[in-house]
């Protein structure tokens, strides 16, 4: 789509000089989408690392678009995302 930007990461969260990027290109967001593999380590690590830097825009997760290997961790980890007022689907 148009107004998706993907990021290739070497590491559990986004760079933050890829980040500092975002920010200049994008500026202020309404709302932020993350998806991704191993939801209680890379998908929160951005979920936190997106929140600080688009402190205003809903962040959201699509749990249809997440997994990690351990069920009873994924549950946790969407839980401890809602209560960090992340939008979870």
């Amino acid at each position: 789509a148009g107004n998706t930007i993907h990021i290739n990461k070497s590491s559990f969260g986004v760079d933050p000089e890829d980040m500092i990027h975002l920010r200049e290109i994008l500026g202020e967001v309404n709302n932020v989408e993350v998806v991704g593999v191993v939801t209680d380590i890379c998908v929160i690590s951005n979920v936190v690392t997106f929140q600080s830097t688009f402190a205003n825009a809903n962040i959201i997760v699509d749990s249809k678009l997440t997994a990690t290997f351990d069920k009873s961790k994924y549950n946790s980890t969407l839980d401890v995302m809602k209560s960090l007022q992340v939008i979870v689907k």
